[in-house]
């Protein structure tokens, strides 16, 4: 692999870049926007479709992990293909499209019998929609990053994340509406309900589409001198920085997905809750994702990413611990809500890391081989917490203690825990921050917000470090 992969700084960008930054990231905000709605009332909504069509518990596993396993294979495809063809806003369109379309016999399944092999089409048509989206990928972040300066892209992403999970929570709760209506009052009507949400995400995601389109690229350049193979990025583990990030990020996301695929499920069939009310235990994370990205944003920008993803790293490891404690409905949106704290975090932080790892010719495929770790790990998670599911028994016996489970999910909580816990520990001090950033001090930080806040935001305290970067 290039030994350009990792960069600690990144080179001024073309004036002709600088000109396209207002109008091409005003066009991106509101893709960004589109994309929320698709997202809130379509993808989201997924799951439901499942437990509408009576999908047994490990469904909902192969939902998450053969999609996210295929998709990343994707994201190869397109880098590659961004070194002979590059036309990035191209791509980024036939993959926007391609999603936009799925939606259309995503909206037929909701009409087709539980029985035979419904629940085998709607994987298709799943792995298709995935597919399109992460062709997309590369190419996007490729863009992106070229309309974005490094110094602000804390800040710019994280007001985009805040547009986006806006809009998400508001799709989200919309669909929960539409859902608790058709439940209540037309229930046997319930599947044209599911169609009319799934069409509205579509033509989400075409309007997505026209936006991208009015897009300016900057001029790229590909070197498919700086090309590597997956096995020679892999081989570089023990001095790469970079790698060492990414194989932090596929053991957390693995660990995450031995429960995460289940919650639903258990919801659904276990604690008996109505469709509503897991969208508004979602809806609950996605707004607590909005709030915590205006603390994120700054707190990367100013303390560095791998402190953010260190303290983000933490809250998620104890999060499913706290779904033990209690299955009262108004307890879970609580947790729910800290769960997007902590998430909002991570992912914001994640993203940005890759972007200060990868100079500008290698990003895309550092970003699909990221990608590929991710969905080899999420498959491996997600199988791993199916066949736990289905073989541990709800009657335990260890010694002369017995304690009986209300469900074998309880198991997968335990396990996830334990392994965002462990990945946490042995992965994070292996890898270093890019940027020379603000010291950090917990007692400081505070009495400085605090201060701050009593002067009505006029700086009281200053903060250790050199302030005119603020």
């Amino acid at each position: 692999m290039s030994a350009s992969t990792e960069t600690a700084a990144e080179p001024a960008r073309p004036p002709s870049v600088r000109q396209l930054d207002s109008e091409s990231l005003k066009y991106a905000r509101w893709q960004s926007a589109a994309w929320a709605i698709m997202f809130g009332a379509g993808e989201n909504t997924l799951s439901l479709l499942g437990a509408f069509l009576k999908a047994p518990s490990l469904f909902f596993g192969l939902m998450s992990a053969i999609p996210q396993l295929v998709g990343p294979l994707t994201q190869i495809f397109a880098a590659g293909l961004m070194d002979r063809w590059p036309h990035r806003r191209t791509m980024v369109l036939i993959g926007v499209l391609g999603q936009s379309v799925a939606f259309v016999p995503l909206a037929l399944i909701a009409f087709l019998s539980p029985e035979g092999a419904t629940h085998w089409i709607l994987l298709s048509v799943l792995t298709l929609y995935f597919i399109a989206g992460h062709f997309s990928g590369p190419p996007w972040t490729s863009l992106i990053s070229d309309l974005v300066p490094s110094s602000r892209r804390g800040v710019i992403f994280s007001q985009f994340g805040r547009i986006s999970a806006t809009l998400t929570l508001a799709s989200m709760l919309a669909t929960a509406a539409v859902l608790w209506y058709s439940n209540k009052y037309d229930a046997e009507h319930k599947a044209w309900y599911f169609a009319g949400v799934f069409l509205v995400a579509g033509l989400a995601r075409f309007v997505g589409f026209l936006l991208i389109a009015r897009m300016e690229e900057p001029v790229f350049e590909p070197k498919p001198a700086s090309a590597f193979t997956f096995w020679q990025f892999i081989r570089r583990a023990r001095e790469s920085n970079f790698v060492k990030f990414v194989l932090f990020a596929a053991f957390m996301n693995g660990s995450a997905n031995i429960s995460g695929p289940y919650f639903l499920p258990y919801c659904r069939y276990d604690l008996k809750f109505a469709d509503w009310q897991w969208l508004v235990i979602s809806s609950s994370g996605t707004l607590a994702t909005i709030l915590a990205l205006l603390f994120w944003g700054k707190f990367a920008d100013r303390f560095g990413n791998k402190r953010t993803i260190a303290y983000s790293s933490l809250l998620i490891a104890i999060q499913p611990l706290n779904w033990l404690l209690s299955d009262n409905f108004y307890f879970l949106i609580g947790i729910n809500s800290m769960a997007g704290v902590a998430w909002g975090g991570f992912n914001l932080a994640a993203g940005n890391y890759i972007l200060e790892a990868c100079s500008p010719p290698v990003r895309a495929r550092c970003v699909a081989y990221y990608s590929m770790m991710i969905g080899a790990f999420v498959f491996m998670g997600s199988m791993l917490g199916g066949y736990l599911l289905k073989v541990l028994p709800r009657h335990l016996e260890i010694g002369g203690w017995q304690h009986d489970f209300s469900s074998t999910f309880m198991y997968l909580l335990w396990f996830s825990s334990i392994g965002r816990a462990l990945t946490a520990l042995v992965f994070i001090p292996h890898f270093k921050e890019l940027r020379d950033v603000h010291s950090f001090s917990l007692k400081e930080w505070f009495f400085e917000n605090v201060q701050t806040r009593i002067a009505g935001g006029i700086r009281v305290l200053p903060f250790a470090g050199n302030d005119k970067d603020d």
